[in-house]
């Protein structure tokens, strides 16, 4: 860190930073710092390799967010990603958005990143070069030409036919390219995050069961975990009620105890969701449901799913209920 800031200073420590380059136990943030010090005295194509290299070993990928895994808290994490967006951001990598966004959407508790994303966000407006672009596209026997300039985006919606069939042609510029879809999820194969956690249980005036009469008044009972690492903001919890069974939401008028109830932001046919910040005291969203219906029924897993992130979610076991 010394060297990173007397390097900002002007100050000559060339020697010292070339003497300690050589050394072969550094610590991963002890590497970020002295690439930053490399890229202050201009040794960029050192800063660069040490960059990759810490790129390579510890980051990871987390939709449109990049993360730092060097240390064993968040706040850990925080600090290294900071510090790399400011490097990614003064050697010029595409890297470096990605990186200060986890710092701007996760908080930290005894950490202070303003100075690095300040580096970062100067460095990005410097080296931004906004130039118009433009492109064609060819979709159904028929070409249309597209200009995009002062941030425009383009977005078009396709078919899977009209995907198998479209075409590109004279692209002119930096042009970037997204695609979002929807697909569906298999909870044998989902890559669930174990930074959080949601399960689920059913019960009946206090006793858990799966088991239930007509008459029965069902309380579902959903308890959430979250690490300490798990990422901030919103997670939506949505629960598929079995096909028996309909959300109920006027507790009190039933006479039932709504103490502890939860009252979801959304109700869309049999799923029930809720939202629940990561800091809430609470750890079990509680509701009610009544019987409609007889029968055996399959009870399709519930999803804890981050709103800022959704590649950070859970699922609960599956299970089935029976109604006679």
């Amino acid at each position: 860190m010394s060297l990173f800031g007397l390097s900002c200073l002007d100050q000559p420590v060339l020697l010292l930073i070339d003497n300690l380059s050589d050394e072969k136990d550094l610590t991963p943030l002890a590497r970020i710092y002295l690439a930053l010090a490399q890229v202050k005295i201009g040794d960029t194509e050192k800063a660069l390799q040490s960059y990759r290299s810490l790129i390579s070993e510890y980051s990871q990928k987390q939709d449109n967010f990049m993360y730092v895994k060097v240390g064993s808290d968040k706040d850990s994490y925080l600090q290294a990603t900071a510090l790399m967006s400011s490097l990614a951001a003064l050697l010029g990598e595409g890297d470096a958005d990605s990186l200060l966004a986890y710092t701007l959407a996760n908080s930290g508790k005894d950490v202070l990143l303003v100075s690095p994303q300040l580096i970062t966000i100067a460095a990005l407006i410097g080296n931004t070069k906004p130039e118009p672009v433009s492109f064609a596209y060819t979709l159904n026997d028929k070409k249309i030409t597209k200009r995009l300039e002062n941030g425009q985006v383009f977005k078009l919606i396709l078919s899977p036919i009209d995907l198998e069939s479209i075409t590109f042609s004279d692209i002119s510029g930096n042009v970037g390219l997204t695609t979002s879809y929807l697909a569906p999820l298999d909870p044998q194969t989902a890559a669930v995050d174990p930074s959080v956690s949601i399960n689920r249980n059913y019960s009946v005036k206090g006793k858990v069961t799966n088991n239930f009469t007509p008459s029965d008044l069902i309380k579902i009972s959903l308890p959430i975990s979250f690490k300490e690492v798990s990422q901030d903001g919103c997670y939506q919890v949505s629960d598929l009620l079995p096909s028996g069974l309909k959300p109920v939401t006027a507790v009190f008028s039933l006479g039932l105890d709504s103490t502890n109830i939860w009252y979801p932001y959304e109700i869309n046919g049999q799923k029930v969701s809720f939202c629940v910040g990561k800091d809430h005291k609470g750890n079990t969203i509680n509701y009610y449901a009544r019987v409609v219906s007889g029968g055996d029924y399959q009870s399709e897993s519930a999803l804890i799913q981050s709103l800022i992130s959704p590649s950070v979610y859970n699922l609960s076991p599956a299970g089935a209920v029976s109604i006679k």
